[in-house]
């Protein structure tokens, strides 16, 4: 109409939309729900549906309040058109406020509409913030869940936090420290006590007052208080200076006991009653063999 500046009564006039390339006599020249008037205040184009190309229109973004100009409105690495798709909010970067942005959520492959991934009792910020697997309830695979593993102090990220050769999760099922190589302070470490099977929580596990490791070092059985099986435990047979590993030791030192009284070579002294015992199996010995050289 030459009479009329705007024909098509959109709010750009004639003018205007020759000189931009929209139609004259169509409202809304892209068909977006926008009339072109509308986008041209607004700045979109009215010859896309799409202004910034993120794959939501331009009149849905202003529906939801995203910004058509903008492809990331909240700027949390997902496009809009990204959010749309996988039900995230365009306009939070974080939509579960686990500590995560949606952005990194979708490279790392966690879901951005559940706090915890993997379900093990950590968010998955919590997980990312401590270096461990936000899809793996156990980042190290040593048997103990990384919340347990946080909370008592041992490394998520490490099998075996204390280095002696036994796997966190296997200290915890059978109750040694995950911190401490050597548990029950022995001077064995736990790897070893449980090779020997060996209690790793009981420095003394024959009960015959001799350390494990002491019983290692002279070469008597830890689990056997009388290795030598001559009735004198392995404790009182190394204060007596006797062998623990033989039961004839008694007669090879010539062990007498004579009116309470402990004769050993050429010292005499008061018989204790470890030493009484000492004396007595030192005569059955020597009673076994004259009778062994008789027959």
């Amino acid at each position: 109409d030459p009479l009329d500046t705007d024909s098509d009564d959109d709010g750009m006039t004639d003018g205007d939309e020759h000189a931009n390339g929209t139609d004259p006599l169509d409202t809304d020249s892209d068909d977006d729900g926008v009339t072109d008037g509308d986008e041209d205040t607004q700045g979109t184009n009215p010859l896309s549906g799409d202004s910034d190309d993120d794959g939501v229109g331009d009149n849905q973004e202003l529906l939801d309040g995203t910004d058509p100009l903008d492809t990331d409105s909240d700027d949390d690495g997902m496009t809009d058109g990204d959010e749309q798709d996988n039900g995230t909010d365009p306009l939070d970067t974080d939509s579960d406020d686990d500590g995560m942005t949606d952005g990194d959520e979708d490279l790392d492959g966690t879901d951005p509409l559940d706090t915890d991934s993997d379900d093990d009792g950590l968010d998955d910020g919590e997980e990312d913030a401590a270096g461990t697997d936000p899809l793996s309830g156990d980042s190290d695979e040593d048997g103990y869940g990384d919340l347990d593993e946080l909370n008592d102090g041992t490394d998520p990220l490490d099998p075996d936090s204390d280095d002696d050769g036994v796997a966190d999760g296997v200290e915890i099922d059978v109750g040694t420290d995950p911190l401490n190589p050597d548990s029950d302070d022995d001077g064995l470490t736990d790897l070893e006590e449980l090779d020997a099977g060996i209690d790793p929580m009981d420095p003394d596990s024959d009960d015959d007052g001799l350390h494990d490791a002491d019983e290692v070092a002279h070469g008597t059985d830890p689990l056997d208080p009388d290795t030598d099986g001559d009735g004198i435990d392995d404790n009182t047979e190394l204060d007596n200076g006797t062998d623990p590993l033989s039961g004839l030791d008694g007669g090879d030192q010539a062990v007498d006991v004579i009116d309470g009284y402990y004769t050993g070579g050429c010292a005499t002294t008061p018989a204790t009653p470890s030493a009484i015992w000492l004396g007595l199996a030192g005569l059955i010995g020597l009673l076994r063999r004259s009778r062994k050289e008789e027959n």
